[in-house]
Parts: C-alpha cells; sequence; structure tokens
C-alpha cells in the first residue's frame, strides 16, 4: 500500500489543523473522497450510485467520531473511525501543576473517556469480527506507553479494546516522561508551533491505532510538519502517518463475505 492511500482530516481544505493517515486511500472526515467502494457510512447504507465522483458526506455520530467501511477489493473490508475528544481542561496541564496522578486520571475519566467509551462500544462488533479495524484522531490526552507512570486513560482503553498503537509500535525505544518533552522531539505532535502552547508543554497526543490479529502490520510510521511536509506547515499539529502491510483474506472467508451485512450503528 503507498503513502497516501487514505488520509484523515479532522477539517478539511487547504487549512487543515489536523491529520491523521492510515495508508489505504483518501478520507477527509468531513468530506470521503475515496477511490475503492464505500460499503457502509456510520450506521447508513449508501448505493455506489449514490456517490457522485466517489465523494460523500455524511452526519456527526454524536460523540466527535465518525466511522466508514471501504472495500479495497471484493470481499476485503476495512473499517475507519476517527475521533476529536474535548481539548479543555488539558491533563498535561494538570500534570504541569503538579497535580496528584489520581486527580489528573479522574480529569480524564469525566473529560476525554466518556465520549471515547461510547465510539470504541459502537466500533466493538467491528473489533469482534475478522476485518481490520483503525481508529484516528485528536485525543488530546498523550499516551500511558510515552509515560513511566501515568496511565492515562484515553489510550488504556483503546489498548483494552483490542487495538495498537501504529507509531509506538515501530518507536517502541522512544523516551518516556518524565522529563518533559520538548517540542521537536521525535513523535510529538502537539504541537510544531511553540507559539501557541503559553505553557511549554508538548506531548504526542494524535494516534493512528490498528486492530490486532486482523492480518494488517505497520511497517513505517512518522509525524510531519515543516521540517519534511509543506513549509510553511499550516497545523497546530504535526500529522501522524502509518503505512500499514495488509494481508488478503483466505479464500474461502472472501467468497462466504461476498453477501453484505449492515454496518453497526454508530451513536
Amino acid at each position: 500500500m503507498a503513502a497516501g492511500d487514505v488520509v484523515v482530516k479532522r477539517r478539511p481544505g487547504p487549512f487543515a489543523r489536523r491529520c491523521h493517515v492510515a495508508v489505504f486511500d483518501r478520507i477527509e472526515v468531513d468530506v470521503i473522497e475515496v477511490r475503492f467502494e464505500i460499503a457502509f457510512v456510520a450506521d447508513r447504507v449508501f448505493p455506489k450510485a449514490a456517490l457522485p465522483n466517489a465523494t460523500a458526506t455524511f452526519p456527526r455520530a454524536g460523540i466527535g467520531a465518525r466511522g466508514i467501511t471501504v472495500e479495497p477489493s471484493p470481499g476485503q473490508r476495512l473499517h475507519l473511525f476517527n475521533c476529536h475528544l474535548a481539548p479543555y481542561p488539558y491533563g498535561p496541564y494538570a500534570v504541569k501543576n503538579g497535580q496528584s496522578q489520581a486527580a489528573v486520571v479522574e480529569l480524564e475519566n469525566e473529560t476525554r473517556l466518556p465520549a471515547l467509551r461510547l465510539l470504541l462500544k459502537a466500533m466493538q462488533p467491528y473489533l469482534d469480527g475478522p476485518d481490520p479495524c483503525f481508529l484516528t484522531g485528536d485525543f488530546n490526552a498523550p499516551s500511558h506507553l510515552d509515560y513511566t507512570d501515568l496511565p492515562w486513560p484515553t489510550s488504556v482503553a483503546c489498548v483494552n479494546a483490542g487495538l495498537k498503537d501504529s507509531y509506538r509500535e515501530l518507536h517502541a525505544g522512544n523516551r518516556q516522561f518524565p522529563p518533559a518533552f520538548a517540542y521537536q522531539e521525535p513523535g510529538i505532535t502537539w504541537t510544531p508551533k511553540t507559539a501557541v502552547e503559553p505553557e511549554g508543554v508538548f506531548d504526542r497526543i494524535d494516534f493512528v491505532y490498528f486492530s490486532d490479529d486482523d492480518g494488517v502490520a505497520p511497517v513505517q510510521s512518522t509525524e510531519l510538519d515543516g521540517r519534511n511536509s509543506v513549509n510553511p506547515w499550516p497545523s497546530d499539529h504535526r500529522a501522524v502517518i502509518t503505512t500499514f502491510a495488509l494481508t488478503p483474506p483466505e479464500h474461502g472467508r472472501l467468497r462466504a463475505r461476498s453477501v453484505r451485512a449492515p454496518a453497526a450503528p454508530v451513536r
């Protein structure tokens, strides 16, 4: 799969603020542009004829998240979901200000975890199935994998749901907090623009998760900004791009999947 096959952007257009990439085909969160057949969008079925120029728009799922199913080849399905969790109050500021681990975890449990739990619940039928699933987004919270002793609830919830952090899988040697991260350290997505971060707090808060044991494996993952992409960089977040190797489904399973089942609702 070539880089850029699937692009998930928080905001479409030339000034998109956030970009998270799972490589299969171009998908924008508010506008989908794909060359593959779109099988399902959220809990609605869109016949191919209803998608002029292979472009579709679809309503919010009510929790700052959306999902689609695409078919890169007959019988082979990929389920892609995107989220944007609440930005404030911001957990890393609480860490900087000396709040206890229990207080930070409680803050995350109250502000970001409820919406993510709803999304993971909606994803569960797909995660329980044989097809690869992807969850990308601006989580507005770091990962417990980047900290020595802080179980950030959002990343813990994703791992417990059966998802893996594609960037961290390929960069397991990156250092952990403490000490505080600098804005140009490997993997940091918030932010490449120090002027928009008054507290001087920098973290990896944008992720490309994938389902484990579903015939998909990350082979390359990196962050993008003005150093290795468009300069000047138009976003206050760095982009994350992950390239995956995808194993074709078994022939027998492909035949069995030729009749589509309705998508589970995303509510």
